[in-house]
């Protein structure tokens, strides 16, 4: 640090003699024997310190005279300033000293480490620039950190107390550096030295009553003046008021600030404000170097969100220069520099620019955590209501899991728990639910020393679940370890400004922005092709109309911007600035009045495209959007347009509503506020879908079918290896591809409202009948089940839908699998009320009807079954047993309380598949806690002995499946964790829980341990099962660590085994060559034994006869 400030003074003296040899007219080189030019800060006629100084009461000055007697050499003062916050830090650590402030929980020993290392930064600078009046304050923070404290909150306000007073110091330092006469105008600089003297006296006076304020009588007040300083007036509350001023008047310095004089020196000077990065050498053991091809593999598993695809975009569309407001605004200074768990709200309206200003946060922090080595995590989203992996909670979530599971400078490797995770989810065919990232964000965020996550445009996540990811956001705030900052932006919506407003929150105000607006504007408007031309006059007036009238909304001036730039003449343009919307809504009528001008020809290919751009999801590509267009599915009758369009022609057409993705090549609105604005003026979502939805199936139709039931002109195996033919009429165009995959989307956005006739009778075509499908519903299930390694962008490789397809739906089968599977119930209201139903089909997998409706969750055509005739509690040969076991193990809550409503039975033995009951199937495979509550409510009983299945009873089940809330949970409602287990792979719930952990590798024994507490007997003579013994099933699995807890707590290292094929522990882990484990027993004195089960030529080969 201290090479880094002599650079830095340094530079500043060279920047200087530059400035003074170019004011001279001389060449730099001459410059250089010139005599030194001082620093115009450091020879400042104003002591501005001094000034603060006396402003104080006589009273005041004579406490900090008093505190200031011994003051020693500047640079002295500030070695020993460091050396008391040092010892502040050893007394946190020696006393272990926490403070609970509201939900968080303050480590003071944390929170004192960065001060000092925050501290040494500032203090070798401060030794290098500050000049002599700056000792005042120096010594008067020494004299704070001398007062002696007894109690966690009167350190906690001790240190918060000097650490803000360092910083003020730190900051009116820079200030008085960068802005000075040479490059600020004198009145905005008498208004900042005017401020800095506020400031100043206000940290001087807090600083002379600091021992009254950490007085034991009156620490509550302060602390809570501390932490809420906007409700209090008080000398911390006047500091943050005095503060808040200080910016405003630097940002209006900033400006007008000559940039051309000093771009370096405020580039070295920022340098200085950046947060330290946190190092933890105990990440670097608890991360696992894994092969990049498995790396890769399983953080696609998790996310195949591309969320770095999302942040160029926005990066690329951001004007430079511009959003750096906000990482100068107080609030987000706080934020930045926060040792605490802490949030921070950016809430502006429509068109104001939170995207851009949250990219610019996301650049901030990626440029401090690339500074320098560090194990900090981070993570980002961008919602977007357009694409369903970008407005679902998990979504968000599943990818925060992925870009946590390691750190910026461990690229190669992963968290080993993850990672065990993974494997074992993936084995089960399961996928990480809510509970299961809320629990791995948790671990990740413990881990790390500091953890940052941002999110923007919560309000486009879907309304009816962002409560939940609120929710998430909020756990891991309150049970982080370790500091973790968030940073949200999103409207002002109720339901967010409910949750988040009494968080700390920055508000966009059109002053906040309008610097960078002005950025922007200038930047876009001499794009002009006769900007050059344009009279003077004319021009300033262009710039400030549309400044004034933009009122903060980036997204109304760049239209307006684009306006203008299609006019020719200096007359044409200045009538148009007469006439400038009032404001979006207004703009985007004027814009669609355009188009709707143009012909109807035009106008219907823009609104095709609107519609498409609206309900795409996946967003169509590029290519696959211009042949979308051209498809005319208003008539009965085939219309095709012949017009060949490409992506100028298109975007002229929509002129500026629509624009390009440069990242990833597809087309989207220009901002959410216009596919607002069609919702409102023109058409409904579910009106796009409509139209999708019979484009889809129109083009679907019109495939002839060859002999083989194929689509003529494909091959089986063609998708993956064939060309891909530019005419969409061929059945390999990509367009066809998202048919394929993406028709069923959008039929099933018309359900529950009134039907569209003509997309009826079109989906009644296409699928023939309910007992006998078309050759075209044929040759779609055909080709797409064998669509093995689809991936365009739209889905991943064996999307579900292949997945139905290929593995459970049989060919040839006709429709009703797909109609029950995804809910075609209004659509086809006719033939639910008068066709004939084939109800007895069953899938591959042995699902009923029925079952596909439950677990589509669609509650009409459930009724509908039933009214039929169809049997809820019909036991089934699938891997479940029945429709309620399969529902509870992949449906929702809510579906499964209407079966049960319906009439399905919560204690149906089920003699086939993996469970035995629906208990089971919702202890081991959802592990969803509310799902096991209702049915305990409903009567189910917790100590049934199953039937069949792999656990043998609900407990053992959760056991076996890493949940320890449900395992704690079932013991509460009553679970027997001693019931002798008939059947399954354990015998016990014990051995359930040691059969996992040592399957998972990577330290699960809070279940173990937690039965054991409970109650459960280490040495229960199994019935049934692999083991024989819980301390056998830890040999056998090689897991030492278990075996140690088990003897600990008095596990017979010599019992017998009556089940099982071993005699004892010790053969159990001598026959699976677990060297480890023999070794543990042997020494706890197990010995070789000749009997039932023995195996002894393996015991000989890893322990000697007792």
């Amino acid at each position: 640090m201290l090479r880094r400030a002599k650079h830095l003074k340094s530079r500043i003296k060279e920047l200087f003699r530059k400035e003074s040899a170019a004011e001279l007219g001389q060449p730099h080189a001459q410059a250089q024997d010139a005599p030194e030019r001082a620093i115009p800060s450091l020879l400042a006629k104003r002591d501005l310190w001094l000034e603060a100084f006396e402003k104080l009461p006589k009273d005041t000055q004579r406490q900090l005279q008093r505190d200031n007697a011994t003051q020693g050499p500047h640079n002295q003062q500030i070695q020993e300033l460091l050396n008391l916050v040092k010892k502040k830090q050893e007394e946190c650590e020696r006393k272990f000293w926490r403070l609970r402030v509201g939900d968080h929980e303050i480590v003071l020993r944390d929170y004192a480490a960065t001060i000092v290392g925050c501290w040494q930064k500032i203090g070798d600078i401060a030794i290098q620039f500050a000049p002599p009046q700056a000792s005042i304050p120096w010594s008067a923070v020494k004299a704070l950190l001398q007062i002696t404290v007894t109690e966690s909150a009167q350190m906690y306000a001790l240190l918060a107390s000097a650490d803000r007073i360092v910083r003020v110091i730190n900051r009116g330092q820079i200030y008085e550096l960068v802005y000075t006469t040479e490059t600020t105008p004198e009145l905005a600089l008498n208004n900042l030295q005017a401020a800095l003297i506020d400031l100043y006296s206000a940290a001087l006076e807090l600083l002379a009553n600091s021992t009254k304020l950490l007085d034991k009588s009156t620490i509550t007040r302060t602390l809570h003046s501390m932490l809420h300083p906007g409700e209090t007036v008080d000398l911390f509350s006047n500091l943050v008021k005095h503060e808040s001023e200080l910016a405003r008047e630097a940002q209006a310095c900033e400006s007008r600030r000559r940039a051309d004089a000093d771009a370096s020196l405020m580039r070295l000077l920022r340098e200085l404000e950046v947060p330290l990065t946190r190092v933890d050498d105990k990440v670097s053991s608890l991360l696992e170097r894994i092969d990049d091809s498995e790396r890769l593999a399983i953080l696609e598993w998790i996310s195949a969100v591309p969320y770095r695809k999302h942040h160029n975009t926005v990066k690329e569309d951001r004007t430079p220069g511009t959003c750096q407001w906000l990482l100068r605004h107080p609030r987000f200074y706080e934020w930045a520099d926060a040792s605490s768990s802490v949030i921070l709200w950016l809430q502006g309206s429509p068109g104001a620019g939170k995207t851009f200003l949250t990219s610019a946060v996301i650049d901030h922090v990626e440029g401090i955590l690339s500074s320098s080595p560090n194990h900090e995590g981070f993570a980002f989203f961008y919602c977007n209501r357009h694409e369903t992996h970008r407005r679902e909670p998990l979504s968000v979530l599943r990818s925060y899991v992925r870009q946590l599971s390691t750190t910026a400078f461990n690229p190669e490797s992963m968290r080993a728990k993850l990672r065990s995770l993974c494997q074992e989810t993936r084995l089960k065919g399961a996928h990480l639910t809510l509970a299961t990232c809320q629990d791995q964000l948790l671990e990740s965020v413990n881990l790390y020393p500091q953890t940052t996550l941002v999110l923007d445009a919560l309000d486009e996540c879907e309304p009816e679940t962002r409560a939940r990811l609120i929710d998430t956001i909020e756990f891991l705030l309150k049970n982080s370890e370790r500091p973790l900052k968030v940073f949200i932006s999103s409207r002002p919506d109720v339901d967010i400004r409910d949750r988040l407003l009494s968080q700390p929150n920055i508000e966009i105000r059109a002053t906040d922005n309008q610097d960078d607006i002005a950025k922007f504007v200038n930047e876009e408007i001499i794009k002009h092709r006769r900007w050059g031309k344009i009279a003077a006059p004319l021009r300033t007036r262009i710039v400030d109309t549309l400044l004034d009238r933009s009122q903060g909304m980036f997204q109304w001036a760049s239209l307006q911007i684009k306006q203008l730039l299609e006019l020719q003449t200096q007359a044409a343009i200045t009538d148009r600035l007469g006439k400038l919307p009032i404001d979006l809504e207004a703009a985007y009528d004027e814009i669609y009045g355009k188009i709707a001008a143009r012909n109807e020809h035009d106008k219907a290919i823009a609104d095709r495209a609107f519609m498409w751009v609206m309900c795409a999801n996946p967003p169509l590509r590029s290519a696959d959007l211009l042949s979308a267009i051209r498809l005319d599915p208003e008539n009965d009758a085939v219309q095709f347009s012949d017009d060949e369009l490409d992506e100028n022609l298109l975007a002229d057409i929509c002129n500026n509503l629509l624009v390009l993705d440069s990242q990833r090549r597809v087309w989207r609105f220009s901002h959410l506020s216009v596919a607002e604005y069609f919702e409102k003026n023109h058409w409904s979502l579910r009106q796009a879908h409509c139209h999708a939805a019979a484009a889809c199936l129109m083009l679907l139709m019109m495939n002839k079918v060859d002999s083989s039931g194929y689509w003529s002109g494909r091959r089986e195996g063609a998708w993956e290896w064939g060309p891909h033919p530019r005419s969409i009429l061929h059945p390999d165009h990509l367009f066809q591809r998202y048919c394929c995959h993406h028709w069923i989307t959008h039929v099933q956005a018309q359900e529950g409202s009134e039907v569209d006739p003509r997309l009826a009778r079109r989906l009644k075509a296409f699928l023939g009948s309910p007992s006998r499908s078309s050759a075209q519903y044929r040759a779609w299930q055909l080709q797409t089940a064998g669509d093995s390694a689809f991936h365009n962008g739209w889905s991943p490789a064996r999307s579900n839908l292949v997945i139905l397809l290929s593995d459970h739906f049989p060919p040839d089968s006709g429709p009703m699998f797909t109609i029950c599977r995804f809910g075609f119930y209004s659509v086809l209201s006719d033939w639910w009320a008068n066709e004939e139903m084939p109800l007895s089909l069953t899938t591959k997998q042995g699902d009923n009807l029925l079952t596909l409706a439950a677990v589509g969750g669609h509650k009409p055509i459930i009724e509908a079954l039933l009214r039929r005739g169809m049997k809820l509690n019909t036991p089934l040969n699938n891997k479940w047993g029945s429709a309620l076991a399969t529902v509870v193990a992949h449906g929702s809550l809510e579906i499964v309380q209407f079966l049960v409503e319906k009439g399905a039975d919560v204690n149906m033995p089920l003699h086939t598949g993996d469970y035995g009951s629906a208990l089971a199937a919702a202890a081991s495979y959802s592990g969803d806690i509310k799902t096991i509550e209702f049915l305990l409510e409903k009567g189910a009983d917790v100590n049934m002995p199953l039937p069949t299945g792999d656990y043998g009873s609900a407990l053992a089940a959760a056991a076996c499946s890493a949940g320890t809330d449900v395992v704690r949970f079932l013991v509460e409602k009553g679970a027997d964790v001693n019931m002798p287990l008939q059947i399954g792979n354990y015998g016990s719930a014990l051995a359930a829980a040691v059969a996992l952990a040592a399957a998972a590798c990577s330290g699960y024994t809070e279940v173990v341990r937690f039965l054991v507490e409970k109650g459960a007997d280490v040495n229960m003579p199994l019935q049934t099962g692999r083991y024989g013994s819980a301390l056998a099933a830890a040999a056998c699995e090689g897991y030492p660590k278990v075996v140690g807890l088990l003897l600990e707590k008095g596990a017979d290292v010599n019992m017998p085994l009556q089940a099982g094929p071993y005699g004892s522990a010790l053969e159990a882990a001598a026959d699976k060559g677990q060297a480890a484990c023999v070794e543990i027993l042997v020494e706890a004195g197990a010995r070789q034994t000749y009997g039932l089960n023995t195996r002894t030529d393996k015991v000989r080969e890893y322990a000697p006869v007792a």
